[in-house]
């Protein structure tokens, strides 16, 4: 078949499936917040817009390519696409924001053409079971958001679970980063003026132009934008990264059903958890953290660039020198570990392939090192007090029960991998480079696991650095398939020692995906709907509503004004009157809020006693909500980490300030005006003092 062809189908059945993930992910989020008042249809509209925009625009660009498939350039490439779109929205969120400019027409405009082009386009063209690629998008789809939403940090009902008390500090510190990013240009943790906080900010800078693009809260846009228009993207970063693989080794470039299943199987999870304490981390930690997502997109991008400079062998000093050097730089301000990854993997080939002779390499990597130790340095992401300790075997003695089961299960992609290539290759020669993937896959697992043996990475950080292999295993794997076919008709030819240890290897393999893939969708099912029926009747039980709770079984009989009963107990809730006074600011023109401050005494109870899980977050409530900085907004005691450190000598946590001294304290800040924030009488009471005499 015409290898234009192969990639244009490729494209187009990609494009369906960005569609289905992101349709079912907004539905899922509007179905899941049915009852409440602001689930609004049209914020679910603009943010499928935004994905449809970014996920489908690089496959229309590249559909409309003439250049025959295996002759394109690095620039001429899916990747290549992807990073570029993604750059243009930001500059558009970007333009948004500082100019007070409203270009969300625009990318309504180009959601609406994308959708309707792929779906005229794919139903068009020619595709062999088609039918099967739109069940199995459809089962994959359907299952995503219940995947994204398990990991507690995202949520329909996040801001229900601010007033339960049950909300993540996580997802609230970061939505709060983005907010201030958007009203002062520059990270803080706004709880006593506006000061510069290290941190890896790079997600959180994107998402406050986006999230300005399509005039969405940051919080929104953390619980709904995240995980509808990034998880697809994820997705395009692992289909473009398998395309030119397979451009490379010249490998029939026909993405089967079948590819997409075992991508699908990879994700719901072959095994079930093992660690300690039952931590969804280890399935999920690709989208419990945006940061880590996003890194994660463009190590993939990033290296499909490069692979395709490599297969052209089309010299180009603004790339090397240029372009992945910046995009590195990015890549670290999201995230360190996969950046770290990339420069090791980086190094080994210049190393393997000697292309230390050639001044354009190592020039290119020099500048991309110099840059990673730059961001690194300015954004400290070590805990404040805290370095760097040397503990041998850290997180595995910490973390791990089975140290055989955790090899096994964390490591099983690579070694089907392995056992893959080995089948499709006869003769494995390491002086002409042939095995040069093996090689790399195996050097970036080592180097990934390396940091939680060596060093305390605070918890379970160093799954960020061993969680890397496990998806270019995968995406290697769906690679290498079509190459499947010939290596079976080898087997007849092996030694029986090694047909019986495939026997085992398969069969093992087939019971874990039998019992465990079924498992763990179900649970995923179950656990979503028990847990937002668990918070709907938490309002209720904290609102005194007297009626009988919500559960799975008695939902069916009077749906609707059930489902209603919680935006009602929620309307009488005195943290609902507080968080809408914190929301109301939050609309303020930008040019105000630039100049104004929130000043909530600690008497304000309903405020300071609202919980957050894991750490207290309360501080960073008011800034996530109205993008407007606290002062003297420090808790008592000062809690771990999230920038805390940055106040430890502060002596005036608990201090009441009357008007005149927090008019004074605003005003050596620099703010015009501070909003003042009290409960008197269980009412919330906010007034505005100026600062100018």
């Amino acid at each position: 078949m015409n290898t234009n062809i192969c990639l244009r189908k490729n494209q187009l059945t990609i494009s369906i499936l960005s569609i289905i993930i992101a349709i079912c992910t907004a539905v899922y989020y509007w179905c899941f917040r049915y009852g409440f008042d602001d689930n609004s249809f049209y914020d679910i509209i603009k943010v499928l817009a935004l994905s449809f925009t970014l996920n489908l625009a690089p496959a229309f660009i590249n559909t409309k390519r003439k250049t025959k498939a295996f002759e394109q350039k690095w620039h001429q490439t899916s990747a290549w696409d992807l990073v570029s779109v993604f750059f243009a929205l930001s500059g558009l969120g970007a333009i948004s924001l500082y100019f007070q400019i409203s270009l969300l027409p625009l990318v309504l405009f180009s959601g609406a053409f994308l959708f309707i082009w792929a779906i005229y386009s794919f139903t068009k063209e020619r595709i062999k079971q088609k039918y099967l690629y739109v069940i199995i998008f459809t089962l994959f789809g359907i299952f995503v958001p219940f995947f994204v939403y398990k990991t507690l940090l995202h949520d329909p009902l996040f801001l229900e679970k601010i007033i339960t008390g049950s909300a993540h500090v996580d997802t609230i510190y970061l939505s709060q980063l983005s907010n201030l990013i958007k009203t002062y240009n520059i990270p803080t943790i706004g709880i006593d003026g506006i000061e510069f906080h290290a941190y890896h900010w790079g997600s959180n800078w994107i998402f406050s132009y986006l999230s300005s693009l399509t005039n969405i809260s940051s919080l929104k846009f953390y619980n709904l934008a995240y995980p509808v228009v990034f998880f697809p993207l994820l997705i395009n970063s692992f289909l473009s990264f398998l395309i030119e693989i397979q451009r490379k080794e010249k490998i029939n470039m026909i993405l089967t059903p079948f590819a997409i299943a075992l991508l699908f199987i990879a994700i719901i999870g072959i095994y079930p958890e093992i660690e300690k304490n039952k931590s969804p981390l280890m399935t999920h930690i690709v989208v419990l953290s945006e940061s880590f997502l996003l890194s994660t997109t463009f190590i993939f991008l990033i290296t499909g660039i490069f692979i395709a400079y490599q297969r052209t062998q089309h010299k180009s000093k603004i790339l090397l020198l240029f372009i992945i050097p910046f995009l590195i730089l990015f890549s670290t301000t999201l995230k360190v570990s996969a950046p770290f990854l990339l420069l090791c993997g980086y190094g080994y080939y210049i190393l393997r392939y000697k292309q230390y002779k050639n001044w354009l390499y190592i020039c290119s990597f020099i500048i991309s090192f110099i840059f990673f130790l730059f961001v690194q340095k300015y954004n400290q992401y070590i805990p404040e007090n805290e370095s760097l300790k040397f503990e041998l075997f850290s997180f595995l003695k910490n973390n791990v029960s089975s140290l055989l089961s955790f090899i096994f299960s964390y490591y099983i992609y690579l070694i089907i991998f392995l056992i893959l290539y080995l089948l499709q290759n006869k003769v494995v020669s390491i002086k002409t480079k042939q095995t040069f993937v093996v090689e790399i896959l195996i050097f970036i697992a080592i180097a990934g696991f390396l940091p939680g043996t060596l060093i305390d990475t605070h918890g379970r950080n160093a799954l960020y650095f061993m969680d890397l292999q496990r998806w270019v295993s995968i995406v290697l794997i769906m690679a290498y398939l079509p190459l499947l076919k010939s290596g079976l008709k080898n087997i007849k030819k092996r030694p029986i020692l090694q047909k019986m240890f495939l026997a085992i290897l398969s069969i093992a393999v087939g019971i874990m995906i039998l019992i465990n893939v079924p498992r763990n969708y179900f649970l995923h099912v179950k656990q979503a709907f028990i847990h937002n029926i668990y918070i709907r009747n938490e309002l209720i039980q904290k609102a005194g509503v007297n009626t009988k709770l919500l559960s799975l079984t008695n939902l069916h009989t009077d749906f609707e004004r059930k489902l209603h009963l919680s935006q009602k107990a929620k309307e009488n809730l005195i943290e609902t009157q507080l968080l809408n006074e914190l929301k109301a600011l939050g609309k303020l023109p930008r040019n105000e809020k630039q100049k104004s401050c929130i000043y909530i005494p600690k008497t304000n109870k309903t405020y300071w006693n609202i919980l957050t899980h894991k750490t207290n977050g309360t501080p960073f409530i008011a800034s996530c909500l109205s993008g407007i900085v606290m002062v003297e907004g420090i808790p008592d005691p000062l809690p771990r980490g999230f920038g805390y450190g940055s106040f430890i000598n502060n002596k005036n946590a608990n201090k009441i300030f009357r008007d005149e001294e927090i008019k004074q304290n605003a005003k050596e800040k620099g703010f015009a005006q501070v909003f003042v924030i009290k409960e008197e009488n269980s009412k919330i009471v906010i007034y505005k003092i100026l600062t100018t005499d």
